[in-house]
């Protein structure tokens, strides 16, 4: 296809990327060993080109040395000059400092801590830019546009970064620093609205949202449905449910809750529209239609997305009022170059890759497949019946529509591979069904809000309502079945991917003629065949043993993970704290688990009702399992998880202690018992295949009345795990225990390990807060 061939420009707006794409794995020294490099290749090609007389080649190769010392000075200048956005914090990191800043945005809220999103002005005096996550560890009432003087502690994002909080994430939406606050007498709000033009942007953004979100709620829309609206027309994303951001992810379409591409064509497509239909020529109404591209990207604030198309839009635009004709591939690397060159730390965003990603392949294998799926016209054929015809055009345009979402998830999947690790089947059809819904949401939103405070905004309303009803419903049936979502964690599909994502590069490279394009297209359904051969291998290879983890995220948690193909069951044996809970989910993604088919609890804490509301918008749970309350302050609880399993719409069951859990088909029992020394109680878990058993033991279980259950059990078990959740053991013990030979014995810490007789145990001791995994025969 040659997109490099007579495309000097994409050429070295691809090459800018690739240098600041690199800075991020690069010392200083290595980038100024990589530009040497860089400057050594560009003379040798220079001399080659000056001999074969090719003086346009031989000039692109100073430009590219430019470029690269571009990439690699704008990457320093953002992250480690003393100047730049995130190294002028270098000196004060890790100190408390006066802060004075704005208040952009509420990012969260806990049942003891607060996130906020925050314009900073000065720290100690010196003035500064960019933007800081500051999280209160207190309930706060900040609001949006609050000027505050801060007493707070500056720390790395790694630091800031909570448990729903990643720090590349971060720092693709622009955040520079953390900011740490434990007591409200920390902050003074000296002015409660700020005057500056972002945050009186922000505020409008906020207040259309809140007239938009209102008029959903009285036409009727559910609230997984009334946030929709406001996230495709304005950006703003707060109104959505984690219900809904879940259930669009899963099903492959959370980039249409993203302002993108998708979104830009259809809103301007529609003004050129109108504007063709009053009377505008062509070349007059590019130009205005240019402004407001502009305009509307300046009030969304410069999302990273929303900015390539815009920037694809203006050159489109600007080709037509110079009566030339655009390149998409020439525009598309424009879109990514500037965006890098504007926003550097744009690199760190899954998003930007995934959409720059996928409107490459659009671009340039769509022509392709549109050109072999196209109807043919011969000279002569006859009369057919008009519902045939029409049929067999609508099934065409179907089919193009499936293909075009294959394609751009073709092109992504290199990103997916890495930052997600998992792929929808549900993409291509899901796109397919709800791009038509979109082109009714954005339309009628944007007239609600133009007619708002009248009758007509209310009935448009209704229709606005049921359509964004649909598009959640659509979003939750395709979420729902477990094969609907697979895992490309595995060594072998990422291999595969890998080979995919080179074919791909070779096929864009390679320049084909008209006649033999379908190269390329058989160069991409090898690499699919690939990808779905290492992915049955995998599953294959998997599907006769249970991957057993034994988890220690920290020293008072602990979890046992089984995995089953794509689902989960999760044990947890802590106190429900929210790392706890995220560590086994990551865990369990770790070895191909796309959900979590059972969670099981086996402690009742007040941490646990908050923890279980973020686990349910993040990941889908199919069945919360809980004990059943033995004191009356466990029964309040329950309550609070029931009404957190209700609101999720997981079905919650209880169990007996000491009786069989009905879970996975297989056998699982959870005891518990006390010492009169502590309150903790000790616990014991027991899990049985058809063909070997596991079993937990907690701490001190030789003082309780558990001490006969676990000897009895323990000759027949393969696994036993010792741990350390309850009583800590302040005596030495020697347990006397039949264990078989050949047996697994994991100790969670050293003081298991004293009282143990290392003479007779075969152990795996060096957990460290680690974890450790097997497999059980089903």
């Amino acid at each position: 296809m040659g997109i490099w061939y007579r495309r000097p420009l994409f050429c070295l707006c691809a090459f800018f990327m690739l240098c600041v794409s690199i800075s991020l794995f690069l010392t200083v020294t290595g980038r100024w060993i990589a530009l040497g490099v860089v400057a050594a290749i560009a003379a040798a090609l220079a001399v080659i080109f000056l001999c074969r007389r090719r003086r346009v080649y031989a000039l692109l190769c100073p430009l590219a040395v430019a470029v690269a010392a571009l990439g690699f000075a704008q990457f320093y200048h953002h992250f480690e000059s003393p100047n730049g956005t995130v190294g002028q914090f270098h000196n004060v990191m890790n100190t408390e400092c006066c802060v004075q800043g704005v208040v952009t945005e509420r990012r969260g809220a806990g049942d003891a801590m607060t996130v906020y999103a925050v314009s900073l002005r000065s720290v100690n005096g010196n003035t500064v830019r960019g933007n800081a996550i500051l999280t209160c560890y207190y309930v706060c009432d900040l609001q949006a546009g609050n000027a505050v003087d801060m007493t707070v502690s500056l720390v790395d994002l790694t630091i800031a970064a909570s448990d729903a909080y990643d720090e590349n994430a971060m720092l693709a939406d622009g955040f520079c620093v953390g900011l740490l606050s434990f007591e409200e007498s920390d902050y003074t709000v000296t002015d409660p609205s700020d005057s500056s033009l972002s945050v009186r942007l922000g505020a409008m953004r906020r207040s259309l949202s809140r007239t938009l979100t209102a008029l959903m709620r009285e036409a009727g829309a559910d609230a997984d449905a009334q946030g929709l609206p406001s996230a495709m027309l304005l950006g703003d994303r707060s109104g959505l449910t984690a219900t809904v951001r879940r259930d669009f992810s899963r099903a492959g379409i959370a980039h249409m809750l993203a302002i993108s591409g998708m979104h830009m064509t259809l809103l301007f497509g529609m003004l050129a529209v109108f504007l063709g239909l009053v009377g505008v020529p062509r070349r007059l109404r590019a130009l205005p239609l240019a402004i407001l591209a502009g305009a509307y990207l300046f009030f969304l604030g410069f999302p990273p997305s929303a900015s390539r198309a815009v920037i694809m839009l203006w050159v489109v635009y600007m080709s037509v009022v110079c009566s030339a004709r655009a390149d998409p591939i020439t525009s598309l690397g424009l879109a990514g170059a500037g965006i890098l060159a504007v926003f550097p730390y744009a690199v760190m965003d899954v998003g930007f890759w995934m959409s720059f990603s996928a409107t490459l392949g659009l671009v340039t294998l769509m022509p392709l497949v549109q050109r072999y799926t196209a109807r043919s016209k011969p000279g002569k054929r006859r009369r057919r019946i008009l519902v045939i015809r029409r049929l067999r055009k609508g099934l065409l345009g179907i089919a193009v529509g499936l293909l075009t979402g294959v394609v751009a998830m073709t092109f992504s999947l290199w990103i997916t591979s890495v930052a997600i690790g998992e792929m929808s089947l549900f993409s291509s059809p899901s796109t397919v069904l709800l791009a038509p819904a979109m082109t009714v949401v954005i339309p009628l939103a944007a007239l609600c809000l133009l007619l708002s405070g009248t009758g007509l905004a209310s009935i448009l309303a209704c229709p606005l309502a049921w359509v964004c009803n649909a598009m959640s419903d659509a979003a939750a049936y395709a979420s729902r079945p477990s094969w609907s979502v697979l895992s490309i964690r595995h060594v072998a599909v990422v291999a595969a991917i890998a080979v995919l994502t080179v074919l791909l590069i070779a096929a864009l490279t390679i320049r084909l003629s008209s006649r033999r394009r379908w190269v390329a297209l058989l160069m991409v359904a090898v690499g699919w065949i690939g990808v779905f051969g290492a992915f049955s291998a995998v599953t294959i290879e998997r599907s006769d043993k249970w991957t057993v983890s034994y988890c220690q995220p920290s020293a008072a948690s602990e979890a046992l993970v089984l995995v089953d193909g794509g689902e989960a069951v999760i044990v947890d044996l802590s106190n429900g704290s929210k790392t706890a809970l995220l560590s086994t989910v990551r865990e369990a993604k770790s070895v191909g688990a796309t959900e979590i088919s059972d969670l099981i609890l086996t402690r009742y804490t007040t941490r646990m009702s908050g923890s279980l509301h973020m686990l349910f918008g993040q990941v889908m749970v199919r069945e919360l399992w809980l004990p059943r309350p033995q004191e009356e302050k466990d029964y309040y609880l329950l309550l609070s998880c029931l009404e957190k399993a209700e609101l999720y719409g997981v079905p919650a069951y209880l169990y007996e202690v000491g009786a069989d859990i009905p879970a996975a088909n297989i056998g699982i029992c959870v005891n518990t018992a006390y010492v009169s020394r502590s309150a903790r109680p000790i616990r014991t878990v027991e899990i049985a295949t058809s063909e070997q058993r596991l079993l937990y033991c907690g701490p001190s279980f030789a003082e309780s009345r558990l001490l006969p259950e676990v000897t009895q059990r323990a000759g027949d078990c393969d696994v036993l795990v010792f741990g350390n959740q309850g009583p800590i053991i302040k005596s030495a013990y020697g347990a006397d225990l039949p264990v078989r030979e050949g047996a697994t014995v994991v100790l969670a810490d050293e003081v298991t390990a004293a009282w143990l007789d290392p003479d007779a145990w075969t152990w795996r001791a060096d957990l460290r807060l680690g974890s450790w995994r097997g497999r059980l025969a089903k």
